[in-house]
């Protein structure tokens, strides 16, 4: 097998098609984490992890509202900003034109799978007074 071809074997395309997806979820939290962080947050405590991946960010007192609504919609807004340089850079053509063409429906899946707004995130944009649930 040809070195420029390493990326048709079944398995590489099935670790591909697992692991993208989940690091864009893994990325999600760690922006809610990093906008959180930057605002001062006290603490981070995971709730769990399976079936689903929830933590509790806590906030001093003094936290405004609007803080705390950026916190939960951050993966999102970084999502679309990203999304907007790939495609108007070109990049975006660049990588349809280069990678094989599954890759492109598996870039598009961790896409989303970073930029989603999650139910609690909704609950925290719209109730942020409320405990801050990710």
């Amino acid at each position: 097998m040809s070195h420029s071809i390493w990326y048709m074997d079944p398995m590489y395309r099935l670790a591909v098609a697992i692991s993208c997806p989940i690091l864009g979820l893994v990325l999600h939290e760690l922006t809610h984490i990093s906008v959180a962080k930057y605002q001062g947050m006290t603490s981070v405590e995971i709730i769990s992890v399976f079936p689903k991946f929830r933590m509790e960010i806590s906030y001093p007192d003094t936290q405004s509202e609007r803080g705390r609504q950026i916190m939960a919609i951050s993966p999102f807004i970084f999502g679309v900003i990203t999304a907007l340089t790939l495609v108007l850079s070109g990049l975006w053509r660049q990588i349809q034109l280069e990678i094989p063409y599954y890759f492109e429906g598996i870039l598009i899946l961790t896409w989303i799978g970073y930029s989603h707004l999650s139910p609690a995130d909704v609950r925290t944009i719209v109730a942020p007074s409320q405990r801050t649930l990710s």
